[in-house]
């Protein structure tokens, strides 16, 4: 059992918001929740809100976050922080205090993100919440009206196709989405990358519930959207915030070393992947060496993972992690592509922004309604095959939601060394 008190808690609760005022870190209103390893994982299932809709995906990611933690394959994350007005943020009840100290330093660095960074600006954190209980409300609602298989069916659909929306987050209109009147069309105008929405407004045979699970399932989307597109920048500058305050605490000295210990595993650089917050806490603290911590703000607001990667990370961070691009060889097999050396530091870099955010994604867009009701898709490649799986699945699923035929065009592929 731990061996701090809560007022322990509230006492350096209090010091990290002053110190992180001191250093100009400007935040919502943090309320923290201590919880169980069993809370922990209910909340990692639902992507840590409190509550969510009925759907299978989060009972089986449940059960293998509780699996893995049961036999020791995984642990759980030493903290989690919910975008929302004021933010909740959970503290595992049997962490140490320096645990827990570093947890609340870290999570003021991810809430000063969420306030301050230009992707979450229509996130409507001060709505977030009461919009997933009502989400939730009308969700269950239909399950209880038409029956958990036909609405569970559709909303399998819609969740498979989440992502296929608007990249450019900046460019959607004000406010939550409303249906749109529908009006039959031969011809799409411009490639709709916005699937989900297309659908809905476009889509006569829709039923009034259907029509809201696509609005429910693209704003849960548009709301995680940013997260996806900034967690090297985002772990990183909650890592860069929370040594620097920790180191500003004066702590006891088996406090520091318990902090110390702690964060080295955080920056500890993974082996054939890429630790976001390795990454991220190291571009910053070079950043902080060229341009002082004024010029960090600028570039916190201003910036998603492609455009922060592509502009600021350098030869030298590469080097210094160890970091190297690799390919496929047969079935089972991986060789090393290139390593980040004078001659190719750029590709790798280029190669990892091809993989970040929703760059993993392929993009596939609405090209055409032809005269009987067939939906056409393309795919514009960027040098990568469509995987025949992926598209087989892509289709199936479009033309549920649809409700007639479509096919799948693939635009000349575009060659990227």
């Amino acid at each position: 059992m731990p061996s701090y008190t809560k007022q322990d808690l509230e006492d350096y609760a209090r010091k990290v918001e002053q110190k992180a005022a001191e250093f100009g870190l400007d935040h919502y209103e943090v309320v923290y929740e201590v919880c169980g390893h069993a809370t922990m994982i209910n909340r990692m299932a639902y992507s840590g809100v409190p509550f969510r809709y009925h759907h299978w995906s989060f009972g089986k990611a449940y059960d293998v976050i509780n699996t893995s933690y049961t036999y020791g394959v995984g642990g759980l994350p030493y903290e989690m922080v919910i975008n929302a007005n004021p933010a909740i943020a959970y503290l595992m009840a049997d962490n140490p205090l320096a645990v827990q100290v570093l947890v609340m330093a870290h999570v003021l660095g991810h809430v000063n993100f969420f306030k301050h960074n230009y992707v979450f600006k229509k996130t409507y954190p001060q709505d977030a919440l009461a919009s997933f209980k009502v989400h939730a409300r009308r969700i269950n609602g239909f399950i209880d009206t038409y029956g958990i298989s036909k609405v569970e069916k559709f909303l399998d659909a819609a969740k498979a196709l989440e992502f296929n929306t608007m990249r450019m987050i900046l460019l959607l209109e004000e406010g939550p989405s409303e249906p749109e009147e529908w009006k039959p069309r031969k011809k799409v105008e411009e490639p709709a990358e916005d699937i989900l929405l297309f659908i809905r407004d476009h889509n006569p045979m829709l039923e009034p519930w259907q029509k809201d699970i696509l609005t429910i399932v693209r704003d849960e989307a548009l709301y995680f959207l940013p997260q996806i597109e900034t967690k090297i920048m985002n772990e990183g500058w909650a890592t860069f915030w929370h040594y620097r305050i920790m180191n500003a605490l004066e702590l006891p000295f088996d406090m520091q070393m318990e902090f110390l210990k702690l964060h080295n595993r955080i920056v500890q650089p993974s082996l054939g992947t890429v630790n976001p917050y390795a990454l991220g806490f190291s571009i910053w603290q070079d950043l902080e060496g060229r341009m002082g911590l004024e010029g960090l703000f600028s570039v916190m607001e201003a910036n998603r993972d492609v455009s922060f990667v592509r502009q600021f990370l350098t030869r030298d961070i590469m080097e210094r992690l160890h970091m190297f691009a690799y390919k496929k060889k047969g079935a089972s097999e991986v060789v090393i592509k290139e390593v980040a050396d004078d001659k190719g530091w750029k590709d790798v870099r280029e190669e990892l922004i091809r993989w970040i955010g929703v760059n993993s994604l392929p993009v596939i867009k609405i090209v055409d309604v032809e005269p009987d009701g067939t939906l056409v898709l393309k795919y514009f490649g960027d040098g990568r095959k469509l995987d025949p799986e992926y598209k087989e699945h892509t289709l199936r699923y479009v033309e549920l939601l649809w409700g007639n035929r479509v096919k799948m065009l693939e635009a000349p592929m575009t060659n990227v060394s």
